[in-house]
C-alpha cells in the first residue's frame, strides 16, 4: 500500500526503524532501508514472548507501506522509564520479572547463535533473553510497564541478558565529542545502579555475569571499534 491514510504522526525513531501512529490505539513500526529483514523476525519473536506472559505490545499485522516493511502493534502511550528518577530500579524490576518466565520454544537459542559466530562454551539457559533492554525500551503502561523491541529475543541465560543491558546502558552507541565524557559517566552510573538493583532482586542469577560481560563486551568492541571508551569497557568488564 502507498500513503496509507491510517498512518499518523511519527512518535518515535531509532537506528533501524520509525514508529508512527496507526489508526485508533495502534502504531506501525516501519523499518529503515537495510533493516527490512527484521520485520518478520520481530513479528514472530514479539508474538512468542507476548503469548508467554511478558507485558509487551501485541502484534497485529505485518504490512508494507511505501515499499517499507512494517509491524502493527498495540499502542503504549508511555512515557519511557528514562525520565523517571528511579529508572534503573524500574528497569531492573521489569527485567527480573521477565526472567521469572520460562522462554517459549519458538525463540532461537542464544548459545547456538553465538556458536555460529565462533563463541562456544558459554552457559546455556531457559529464560527469555531480550538483548537490548534499557530504560528507553521500558514504557509506562497502565499500572505496569511494557517492554518493546524484541527482534533480538532468544532463549538463554538470564545473566547473559543482564550483561547485555549493563553494556548497552553504559557504552553502546557512544561517540566522541565535547560532551561524551560527561554522558559516559552518567550512563556508567545508570548501568551500575541497574546492576545493583537487579542483584538485590535475583542475586543467584549473576554467578556467570563476568563470563557474559567478557563475551558480549568483546562483541560490542568488534561492532563499534571506534567507541571512545573501549579501554574503560575492557578495564571494567573484560580484563578487570
Amino acid at each position: 500500500m502507498t500513503g496509507d491514510v491510517r498512518m499518523g504522526e511519527r512518535i518515535g525513531s531509532g537506528g533501524t526503524s520509525d514508529v508512527h501512529a496507526w489508526g485508533d490505539g495502534l502504531v506501525i513500526k516501519l523499518f529503515k532501508p537495510g533493516w527490512e529483514h527484521l520485520a518478520p523476525v520481530e513479528a514472530e519473536r514479539a508474538s512468542a514472548v507476548h503469548a508467554a506472559g511478558v507485558q509487551c505490545p501485541a502484534v497485529h499485522d505485518l504490512v508494507t507501506v511505501d515499499d517499507r516493511s512494517g509491524l502493527v502493534f498495540d499502542r503504549v502511550e508511555g512515557p519511557s522509564a528514562i525520565g523517571w528518577p528511579d529508572a534503573a530500579a524500574i528497569t531492573a524490576r521489569v527485567h527480573a520479572g521477565i526472567h521469572d518466565l520460562e522462554a517459549p520454544a519458538a525463540l532461537p537459542r542464544l548459545v547456538d547463535a553465538l556458536a555460529d559466530i565462533g563463541l562456544d562454551g558459554l552457559p546455556d539457559g531457559d529464560r527469555i533473553f531480550h538483548g537490548d533492554l534499557h530504560p528507553l525500551n521500558v514504557l509506562a503502561d497502565g499500572d505496569g510497564w511494557s517492554v518493546i523491541d524484541w527482534s533480538g529475543a532468544h532463549v538463554g541465560a538470564a545473566a547473559a541478558d543482564v550483561a547485555s543491558s549493563v553494556l548497552t546502558i553504559g557504552y553502546r552507541g557512544l561517540h566522541d565529542g565535547p560532551k561524551a565524557e560527561g554522558l559516559h559517566q552518567l550512563r556508567i552510573h545508570a548501568a551500575e545502579s541497574y546492576l545493583r538493583h537487579y542483584a538485590t532482586l535475583r542475586p543467584g542469577v549473576l554467578d556467570d555475569l563476568r563470563r557474559w560481560t567478557t563475551a558480549i563486551g568483546t562483541l560490542l568492541l568488534e561492532r563499534e571499534p571506534e567507541t571512545p571508551f573501549a579501554d574503560d569497557l575492557r578495564r571494567r568488564w573484560i580484563d578487570p
